[in-house]
Order: structure tokens, then C-alpha cells, then sequence
């Protein structure tokens, strides 16, 4: 099934490796008529806002998701649902929806789930600073 864009003015997409942006002043239409790997600018995180658990985590996803050979990326992001089980006990529903659409090669949906993990860890360090500050009371 075709995939169709609208690319912005000064948009970048991310195919298959290459980066092509949009020189226009005005909004460039374009079908992808076979299987890629896609990602908008905005649907990225650069890696140097990946600095914390969740964000290295949806980096890993992306870079798998982008990535020719994903054996690293797989490697790196066991190491990491393991670390983030131990310290984030609650995000362990959406790894394991994100390991099955992993197994079932839905890179792209991986991904969108990864974010899920951002909202589970400001919760998980929202109550661990208030229960610090009531210890400190």
C-alpha cells in the first residue's frame, strides 16, 4: 500500500537512511510506492535530548527503526528494558507491547509506543519527589 506525504516547507523526512528535506517555499506532495523506513523530523529525538531511560530507549527504537542492521539496536535495547524493569517496574506493560510489535517487525508502532515510556517515567519521578521532599519534612 502506497504511503502518502506532505512535506512542509523546511520539513526533513528520514528514508531508508537518507535525509530529504523539503527547499520549497510551499508544501511538496509525494508517494511512496514500496517498503521504506520513514520518519518525519518531528517524530524523531536527536541523541542528545536522549538523556534519560525513556529517551534512550525510543533512540534505540528509532535508530532500529531507521537502521539497516538492527542486531546492535536489538542488543542495546534488551540492555535497556532490563535496566528500565528494574528501575521503573510500571513500564513493564508497554515494553512488552513493544517487544511484540518488535516480533512482528512493526518497527514504526514500536516506536509510538516508546513515547509511552516519557509519561510513565515523569510520573515514576514526579512521586519519587514528593516522597523525597516528605522524607526531608
Amino acid at each position: 500500500m502506497p504511503l502518502h506525504l506532505n512535506i512542509r516547507p523546511g520539513e526533513r523526512l528520514f528514508i531508508n537512511g537518507a535525509i530529504i528535506q523539503n527547499v520549497k517555499s510551499r508544501t511538496a506532495d509525494f508517494t511512496i510506492e514500496n517498503a521504506a523506513r520513514v520518519l518525519r523530523e518531528s517524530e524523531c529525538i536527536a541523541a542528545d535530548d536522549a538523556n534519560t531511560l525513556a529517551g534512550r530507549v525510543t533512540l534505540a527504537l528509532q535508530n532500529l527503526h531507521l537502521s539497516a542492521d538492527r542486531q546492535a539496536q536489538l542488543t542495546e535495547l534488551t540492555s535497556l528494558f532490563h535496566v528500565m524493569g528494574e528501575q521503573m517496574p510500571e513500564g513493564l506493560p508497554v515494553m512488552r507491547r513493544i517487544r511484540a510489535a518488535l516480533a512482528s517487525g512493526n518497527t514504526y508502532g514500536a516506536l509510538k509506543m516508546g513515547r509511552d515510556l516519557f509519561e510513565i517515567e515523569n510520573r515514576t519521578v514526579q512521586r519519587s519527589t514528593r516522597s523525597d521532599s516528605h522524607r526531608d519534612a
